[in-house]
């Protein structure tokens, strides 16, 4: 997977049409409660992965009666050997109920001075699963526990053991957990179980372990919502519709990272408009949430809940300039003692260092920054900057607008994320060693016509991957063609002082990191 991202670098800068930090009038602040936490930072602002990922797992933790989620160093122990079905239930009776579960997370992106992926582990009580609370207000041990069903929800037999603990029924699992994935699957889950008088119903969509559906991710469309974030709504609500007719006003709690996070923020907003579910009995909590709703919707939404990081690029796509937010109340992760509440969550998860721009530079399109929300604003100010001088046999690659985005390079940006997300790991090394081969003239090369595609073409034939040679060769000089029109930005990053930023702009999307600092979420009024 860091092979991948490491491929990916420049098609970041390529590929992603992103709006600036926006102030805290675009998406409300949340009430607070006694287990609630202040946002650490005032402003407010997809990572699909290989299957490469370590299965996250879901077991009793050894520790009772405990009061408050704590990380844990214990070892893992294996999920729940509940098997799951289309329609199940779960007993209590196998699990004490004054544990604690387990919950253990795999790196995906940080990983040991081995090259290992790094171990998350924490437990959390069984009473955090609580709707008491009124669903306007922001709940920190409800959070946690979102973060448990997002570790699991990839995958089948994980998720069955977290809802066995919690002794769910009437378990649902979208059809896509048995399919070979496409560019329109969704991994979702519906479960239900008695809250006292109450009936509760979970919706947990699983938001990374995914390589397809990149393609989705970047097929904005030119109006209205976010045409992918859109077709995954049209996979959702119909079975959520249904399932949630069999019972007689029950409490939601809807759960969902990174593309299903953006997704479900899309999907909230018909269920919620069209009172499906009263608002009172509705509580999202979505993370890392990307931007697809349409600005035209003014409503507000105030039990949808994104814990999101200011510093992480994804959750500024798809930009404001597009026409396209996000809806709810923003939790912000982000401060600047960042790295130290995610070093002191795991000592072995270390970031690249930042490095920030003091100087007073004669080309002021690269201004100073001194942070990653200065730096994360910089990127995407650039990115959005319309071109207006190309060279000769280039098309131009203005993506300053959304209808320009589309025509300019979205098939083109969506193919070849999707591809790179699909890569097996022999092959993605074999192109990152050879690319580290490559001299300066040889690096250089790749910035002409066909460069990148004669240097990647060779390597894929040599594994038997299989791809589109006509749209192979359209999109990598789609992408040269942009990288070229927007090279001080590439020649920024591939200086050896900031190239490190642009990685934590990624790492800052990570379950590595997004962890730890809702662990860190400053809990005092």
């Amino acid at each position: 997977m860091k092979s991948k991202i490491f491929l990916l670098l420049a098609a970041s800068l390529m590929v992603v049409s992103c709006n600036k930090a926006t102030p805290s009038s675009e998406a409300p602040k949340s009430s607070i409660n006694d287990s609630s936490v202040v946002p650490a930072a005032s402003v407010s602002s997809d990572r699909g992965t290989s299957s490469e990922q370590k299965s996250s797992s879901v077991a009793p933790s050894s520790a009772k009666g405990s009061s408050s989620a704590k990380p844990s160093s214990s070892s893992a122990q294996p999920s729940s050997s509940a098997q799951p079905s289309s329609s199940s239930s779960a007993s209590s009776s196998t699990q004490p109920l004054d544990e604690a579960y387990h919950a253990k997370v795999g790196s995906i992106l940080l990983t040991d001075e081995k090259g290992n992926p790094i171990d998350l582990e924490f437990d959390v009580p069984r009473e955090y699963l609580s709707f008491a609370h009124k669903s306007t207000v922001f709940n920190k041990n409800l959070a946690i526990e979102a973060l448990s069903f997002v570790a699991a929800a990839p995958y089948k037999e994980t998720l069955a053991g977290l809802y066995t603990y919690h002794s769910f029924d009437d378990i649902y699992y979208s059809e896509d957990y048995d399919k070979e994935q496409e560019k329109d699957s969704v991994l979702f889950s519906l479960a239900h179980k008695k809250i006292g008088s109450d009936d509760l119903v979970v919706l947990s969509l699983s938001g990374y372990d995914y390589q397809k559906q990149w393609e989705q991710n970047l097929t904005i469309g030119k109006e209205g919502h976010h045409a992918g974030f859109t077709e995954g709504v049209t996979k959702v609500l119909p079975k959520f519709l249904e399932y949630l007719a069999k019972y007689n006003k029950p409490k939601v709690f809807v759960n969902g990272y990174s593309r299903t996070a953006a997704i479900a923020n899309l999907m909230s907003t018909y269920i919620l408009d069209d009172k499906v579910v009263e608002e009172s009995n509705y509580y999202a909590y979505l993370f890392e949430t990307p931007k697809g709703v349409s600005v035209e919707n003014t409503k507000e939404y105030k039990s949808i809940f994104n814990i999101v990081n200011s510093a992480d690029l994804v959750t500024y796509v798809a930009p404001t300039e597009y026409g396209l937010k996000r809806v709810g109340v923003d939790i912000e992760l982000y401060s600047e003692n960042a790295d130290a509440k995610v070093k002191e969550y795991n000592e072995k998860l270390v970031l690249p260092a930042f490095t920030p721009r003091n100087e007073d530079p004669e080309d002021e399109s690269i201004p100073n920054f001194a942070n990653d929300v200065d730096f994360v604003n910089f990127v995407i100010s650039y990115l959005l900057k319309p071109i207006t001088d190309i060279g000769d046999g280039q098309n131009n690659r203005d993506i300053s607008t959304r209808a320009n985005f589309v025509d300019n390079i979205q098939g083109d940006a969506a193919y070849l994320v999707s591809l790179f997300f699909s890569l097996p790991s022999d092959v993605s090394e074999d192109i990152k060693t050879k690319l580290s081969e490559l001299g300066t003239f040889g690096m250089m090369s790749l910035l002409s016509t066909d460069g990148l595609y004669n240097f990647l073409t060779p390597i894929l034939n040599e594994h038997n991957f299989a791809y589109d040679d006509a749209q192979l060769k359209a999109s990598t000089n789609a992408a040269v063609e942009l990288a070229t029109q927007k090279i001080a930005l590439l020649l920024l990053f591939a200086s050896e002082d900031y190239k490190p930023n642009l990685m934590r702009l990624i790492y800052f999307h990570a379950l590595e990191t997004v962890i730890p600092l809702v662990f860190a979420l400053n809990t005092a009024e």
